[in-house]
C-alpha cells in the first residue's frame, strides 16, 4: 500500500498549479529566444524562482518547447 506517496497529479491536473502546459512551454520558448525571467514572471504572476524552475527543467519537465 503507497498510502498516496508518489501519486500527485502533474502539470495543470494539480489543483496548486498557476501555470498550464502550454503556458510552460511559452515560457522556455520565451525564455529561449532571450526574454528575461522577471519580465516573464510578472507577466505570469508567479515568482521569478517558478520561472527558473520552468526553464532549468525542475518543474514542468514534461514539457518541452514547442517548436
Amino acid at each position: 500500500e503507497s498510502k498516496g506517496r508518489g501519486n500527485q497529479p502533474r502539470g495543470s491536473r494539480n489543483y496548486h498549479s498557476k501555470l498550464t502546459e502550454e503556458i510552460a512551454a511559452q515560457i522556455i520558448s520565451r525564455y529561449n529566444e532571450g526574454e528575461h525571467q522577471n519580465a516573464l514572471a510578472e507577466e505570469f504572476n508567479v515568482c521569478q524562482t517558478t520561472i527558473s524552475k520552468v526553464v532549468c527543467g525542475i518543474s514542468w519537465k514534461h514539457i518541452k518547447e514547442k517548436q
